[in-house]
This record gives structure tokens, sequence and C-alpha cells, in this order.
């Protein structure tokens, strides 16, 4: 029976469409490779429509007619009325199309090796022939030291790894810091494809840095590798996405500080430990700090041995670099500086660990490895102390507490000189910098930039200038109080004033700047050493007077102190003695009465109370100390409060207390002022009270055999 025309051609189309290529994968590949997708995949987050616009629609359709075009159609049989020549139909034969097992069983009966080899994709037949080439020639082969070739496994970084380890015992230096270089470079891409599991990249590096360290033996071309492989390690765990730094435990971050602390201690280690830092988990930096401290300390030693001193130019680069943040000038700025003040800069943006106590705890350890290393040096160490110092003053988790006595314990005259002007000025501005104690630090900057030019021992008056010039009240006492304790702390209040002192010749200096400056001093000397400046070289008629409100927390003080003059108070206060000739007592009563009049009976009111108790002022010159105190508020007030005639009664029968009869004028002025207040007949009361008393201490006196005092 003769088949249909179309069933033969479905039959023909069939037999002549060719098979594909295809390639077995094993079970083992297709498990790590879909484990491998399973992780990428987790990372992506594709955030879009699955309803495709306009572009994506048309990008679809060019993808699709590409795929189209490259597969591979068989041109279909012509049905008859197609030929040109009607075909003879009687010589065809029909019979079923034969199946795949009789086709398999055909070409396995027909096909020799080379032929089947034929039927194979080109890159499948290189492949053949190249394994057959290695097992010839490694069948051959009666060499006693394999090379890494004939040991390459089915892993391409084993065979790297082998290769390093045949390197490291048979290659020369150049030949295994090839192979060294090479097994780096792969290494950083299994990391970031999450090839290699964080135990395994902690064995890994611990067996390259055992290998480099014996075979090199820490020469140059050693540490080179082994900062190449630290490097390598962190810009893999950085980039991945599959195996974030997050998943290495302490134990990977302590042995790679370990390893650290052996290399050179320049720029490039620094720029790895804050990386390293950067990228270390905050809850690891605890747990890591015997790390971290042999590092530090490796940079200590580095810094101690520099024999230069900080200079003025070098802090003023450092300021502009920390505080104003150019970036045109900062790259120039940066490599001029010292080696150790670029590193402390650098060091002290990621000195910090998750908790204010594991943060102090580990700049306290700090500070003692810099003690320890400043106190075992004969000489030098003043580089050492500023780049510490610098370093915590940078750090806004340092109260000022902390940097204060760091400072104070660095200064010891045992072990170094003291700190500079320039240096405690330096210190404070980044301190207040990095606290946010400035509104605007840029502003204050460049007022301190301006006003300090080139003259270092102005460094602090600038400062102060700086902070008057662009704070509020309120905060510009709070950073001269943080100032005074800090110089306080240091035993360097005079450098204040040494400061002052260029400037003042100059006539610049605004009083209420020294008025704050004495108010928040806390220092009744320091507040009276103020007023002289002012009044000697600066105060001029056209400047507004000294506020003597300044000195109404330090009148007492002054006062009761024995180094001062008791009318030193006086003088201060702009008080002169109302009974003086120079001017008439009207001008004088109108200066006293003036704007200040009032803060200056105020602080006389406190006086009085001071003079009658000092210890060491004598009766008589307690007692002139009042009296004027009594006259100047009589004439500014025209009232004298009650407790002034209290201590004044309290001085004139003093003698009388100690069962002396006293002295007659000082009793008799006494009577005269109750009589001008209290009348005639209230003062002939305490008169005759007065004769009585003393009449009997004149007898008392006069039976123990003493002289008369009149």
């Amino acid at each position: 029976m003769t088949a249909p025309t179309s069933h033969c051609r479905r039959a023909l189309q069939r037999q002549i469409a060719p098979c594909r290529d295809a390639v077995w994968i094993t079970d083992g590949l297709l498990a790590s490779a879909f484990e491998r997708y399973c992780r990428v995949s987790k990372t992506w987050n594709r955030k879009a429509s699955n309803v495709p616009g306009p572009l994506e629609g048309q990008r679809r359709l060019g993808r699709r007619r590409m795929g189209d075009a490259s597969t591979w159609y068989c041109p279909p049989t012509p049905p008859s009325w197609a030929f040109l020549t009607p075909p003879d139909l009687s010589r065809w034969t029909w019979k079923p199309p034969s199946s795949s097992q009789e086709q398999t069983g055909l070409r396995e009966d027909h096909n020799t090796p080379a032929e089947f080899l034929s039927l194979l994709p080109r890159w499948l037949r290189d492949s053949v022939h190249q394994e057959a080439g290695m097992d010839q020639t490694s069948a051959a082969s009666a060499d006693a030291s394999p090379s890494p070739a004939t040991m390459t496994p089915a892993d391409p970084y084993a065979a790297l790894m082998d290769g390093f380890r045949w390197a490291a015992t048979h290659a020369d230096d150049d030949a295994f810091a090839s192979h060294a270089n090479k097994m780096c470079s792969r290494l950083r891409q299994r990391i970031i494809l999450g090839q290699t599991s964080p135990n395994d990249i902690l064995l890994l590096a611990s067996e390259v840095w055992s290998t480099l360290e014996s075979r090199l033996q820490g020469s140059q071309r050693g540490q080179r590798l082994s900062l190449s492989l630290c490097r390598t390690i962190l810009s893999g765990l950085t980039t991945s996405k599959v195996l974030p730094p997050s998943l290495m435990d302490s134990r990977f971050w302590d042995t790679l500080l370990r390893q650290m602390s052996k290399l050179p201690h320049d720029d490039a280690l620094c720029n790895l430990f804050v990386k390293v830092m950067r990228a270390m988990p905050m809850d690891h930096r605890s747990l890591v700090s015997e790390g971290i401290l042999s590092v530090l300390t490796c940079f200590f030693c580095a810094w101690n041995r520099s024999s230069s001193t900080p200079e003025g130019r070098e802090i003023r680069r450092l300021l502009d670099i920390g505080i104003l943040g150019e970036l045109y000038e900062k790259q120039q700025k940066l490599s001029a500086l010292p080696a150790s003040l670029r590193q402390a800069r650098a060091i002290s943006e990621v000195l910090y660990c998750g908790t204010p106590e594991e943060t102090k705890g580990l700049v306290s350890a700090v500070h003692r490895l810099v003690f320890n290393e400043t106190a075992a040096s004969a000489e030098g160490g003043r580089m050492l102390r500023y780049s510490w110092l610098y370093v915590l003053a940078n750090m806004p988790h340092v109260n000022e507490d902390f940097l204060f006595d760091a400072a104070a314990s660095l200064s010891e005259p045992a072990l170094m000189p003291p700190l500079s002007v320039v240096e405690v000025s330096s210190l404070l501005l980044t301190q207040w910098a990095s606290r946010g104690y400035l509104r605007s630090p840029t502003d204050v900057y460049r007022s301190y930039r301006r006003h300090l030019g080139r003259r270092d021992d102005a460094a602090l008056s600038s400062l102060f200038l700086a902070l008057f010039s662009r704070g509020n009240n309120e905060t510009r006492k709070g950073l001269y109080r943080s100032a005074w304790k800090f110089l306080g702390k240091l035993n360097r209040t005079d450098y204040v004033i040494r400061s002052l002192a260029f400037d003042s010749q100059t006539g610049k200096l605004p009083v209420r700047m020294l008025e704050d400056l004495a108010c928040t001093s806390d220092d009744h000397y320091t507040a009276i050493r103020l007023h002289d400046l002012w009044s000697r070289h600066i105060r001029t008629k056209d400047q507004p007077q000294w506020y003597p409100g300044v000195f109404d927390k330090y009148a007492e003080a002054i006062v009761r102190d024995p180094r001062i003059p008791a009318k030193t108070i006086w003088r201060v206060l702009d008080i002169g003695k109302l009974e003086s000739q120079q001017s008439t007592l009207g001008n004088k009563m109108r200066r006293h009465r003036g704007a200040f009049g009032q803060r200056r009976a105020a602080v006389v009111e406190k006086m009085s109370k001071a003079f009658m108790d000092a210890p060491h002022l004598s009766n008589r010159a307690a007692v002139r100390h009042v009296s004027r105190s009594f006259a100047f508020l009589k004439a500014v007030r025209g009232k004298v409060p009650d407790f002034i005639l209290q201590d004044l009664y309290r001085l004139v029968t003093r003698d009388l207390w100690e069962e002396k009869p006293g002295r007659t004028q000082r009793l008799l002025w006494f009577l005269r002022i109750l009589e001008r207040r209290h009348g005639l007949e209230f003062a002939w009361s305490c008169r005759l009270a007065l004769r009585r008393w003393r009449a009997r201490l004149t007898k008392i006196w006069l039976s123990k055999g003493n002289g008369w005092q009149g």
C-alpha cells in the first residue's frame, strides 16, 4: 500500500533533522551551581513590574527574533504539484521510520572510535586529545620532584595552591612571588563569589603567612606580599555580597591584626588599619582589643622615635584639613604633614567601640601604652604626645575630662617640657569642633587664623577673640571655662596673660571679652591681672568702663588673701578716697553714682563683712577699711545697712571684749555715727553703757599693773 504524500514528508523531516550537541552535567556540578545561585539571588532585589513597558517590549521582541533566526530549520518537502517535472511516484515506496534505539545500535555497529570522535563538537574533541596527551606525558615522566602541571586537580584554585606550595620549596624568589600574586588574585575572586567558607579563609591565610615568613624571613618582598594578601582578603570581603565581613568571627580579625603588626609602620599600613576597623563588626572590637593594641604599639614606637617637635605651621595645616576640609588643597597639605600627624588623624576616625564603656576601656588601655612608651624614652616624645592628644581631641566619643587628664599626665616636668601655646589652642579648637560645641566651626576657625597670622605666641588670644566675635554669650562663657579648666590642669594659666599681652599693644582687645575671661577663670588673682592689663595697656577714653560686678564673686577672696594687699580691692573697683582733694566732692559723687554705682555698692557690702573677719588684718586696718566702706555706701546710697553698723560695733568693741580699755577716739567716732543715724538720745545711752563697761575694765587693767591706753 502506498503511503500518502504528507506522511512521507513528515517522516523525511524527522529523519533529516540533525541532533543537537549536548554536554553531560554531573549531579554534583549542578548542585554546587544551584547553591551558588541561591546565595547570589538573595542579594538581588529587583523592584520592577512584570508587565513590560514599550522599551522593554521592543527589547524582548528583538531577542525573540534573534533566537528564531539562530534556530536551524530544514526546508519542507515541496508538494507534488510544485515540481517542474512531475515525479514518477511509482518508484517510491514507503515504510515506517525506525525508532531511536535502532538508530543508536546501528551507529554503534558501523561507527569506529575515530568516526565517533568526528561526530563530537570541536571543543569536546580538543579536550579528549589533551587528556590523552596528558596521560601519555604522566606515564612517561620519571622526575622525582613533580611540577605543578603534573599535580593539577579538578579545582583550579587547588591547583594554584599546589603550585604555591611547590614554588615555596623548589622555585626561586621571583617565581614564588609570581605564584603568590596569582593565588591572591584568584582568592579575591573566590571570596567575592562566596566559594570559600570563613574557616577556609582563616586557615588558608594562616598557611600563606607562615609560608611567607619561613621562606622570605621578613624581607621587604615578604612584607610586601603579606600586605598584599591582607589587602586581598579585606577587598574581597568588603566587595562580596555573598560573604560580607560580618560573617567572619573574632579569630579571623585578631589573626589579621596581629599579622599587620609585623609589617612596616608606614602610611600603607595605616590606611589598611583604618579599612580593617571600618569593616570589622562593632561587637568584635572589644574581643580583639589585644590585636588593636599590638598595631597601635607599633605606630607609637615609630612616633616616639621622631626627634622633631610639632611646629606652628604643621599644626595650622592639620587644623586646615580637619576643620576646613578644602578638597582642592587637602591632598597637598596632607602630604606636607609629618607621618605621625597624618596617621594620627586617620586613626582618630576609627578608634571607638559599640558602647561608651567599651570605648573608654579601649582608649584607657591605649593611653597606658602611650604613657609607658613616653616614660621609657630618654628624650623626645613630644611628637608622640601631641599626636596622641590630637587623636583624643578629634574623637567625639571622648569627653574633655579624659582629654585634660591625659594631657596633664603627659606634661609632667619629669617626663618632658610642657605643651606650647599653639598646641594648647589647637587641641581646644579640635575638641570643641569634634564635640559640636561650635555653631559654625569654619567661621570660628577662619576668624582664628585671621587674628593669629604668624604669631604663635598669640594663639590663645586669637582663639578667645574668635569665640567672642562668632559665639553667643552662654556658649562663649562655657568654652572659656573649658579653656581655663584645661590650663588649670596643665598649671599654665599664665599662658593667657602672655598671649593677651601680644595683642594689648594694638588696643584691639575688647573690655567685655576680658570681663568674660575674668568671670570664668574662677580665680581672683587671675581676674586682678586681667584688670591690670586692661587699665595699664588697653584702657582709653572712648572705651567703656570695666564692669565692677565681675569682682562680686571675688571680693571676699581678695580681702582674705594674705598675699594680696587689702587696698587692691579698692583699686580694681575704681573707688578712690572720697576725702581726697584731687577733685571736688560733687564730681566724685557723680562718678561713683554713675552707671555702675549700685554694682560697686553691692560689692562693698560684701567687702565690709570680709574686712572684719580677715585673720591677717590688724584691728586698726580692719576699722579703717570698714569705715571706708561705710563712707562709700553713705555717699552713694545715702543710707547704710544696719549690718554695717553692727560690724563697726564689733570692731570698736573688740578690745573691750578682750578685757582691754580700748581706744577713746575710735569709740567717740562710732558714737558720732550713731548720733547722726539714730539721734542724740540713742547715742547718749550707748555712751553711758560704754563708759560703765570701760570703767570696770579700767579697774581690772590697773589692778594687773598695766598702764592706761588712751
